[in-house]
């Protein structure tokens, strides 16, 4: 989606309407608020980026995060088998945001305890 382009989507979890696939938004600015509808089998997992800058693809992978590496930094306790987000930037106009992420329910997503999640990011294999 260009600069200026708009998207309609329905965050809850009772919607099936998608992207199943790469969801590309060019444009952002630091103001920005930006819901990508990504999804796989059926069911939206959405990933929202608040206070975005820059070109951003986004895509929910339906396979585990554990297939791209074993090697955890220190404080995390363990990986989650389901599904993950891939989100690149485009290394101009520098990107930055504030990610939000969806969990729809404890049987895709494995999440039991919303309190004690965290998110991790994968930089060079760790």
């Amino acid at each position: 989606m260009q600069t200026g382009a708009t998207i309609s989507a329905d965050s809850t979890t009772a919607n099936t309407s998608y992207i199943d696939g790469p969801l590309r938004k060019e444009g952002l600015s630091s103001s920005s608020n930006f819901l990508f509808p990504v999804g796989k089998n059926g069911k939206m997992y959405w990933l929202e980026l608040k206070n975005a800058t820059g070109n951003f693809n986004v895509e929910l992978l339906k396979s585990s995060p554990r297939d791209l590496s074993t090697n955890y930094a220190s404080g995390i306790d363990h990986v989650g088998t389901n599904y993950y987000w891939n989100v690149g930037a485009d290394v101009s106009p520098a990107a930055s945001a504030n990610v939000e992420l969806s969990f729809p329910d404890v049987a895709t997503s494995g999440v039991t305890d919303i309190a004690t999640l965290r998110a991790a990011q994968l930089v060079s294999g760790t």
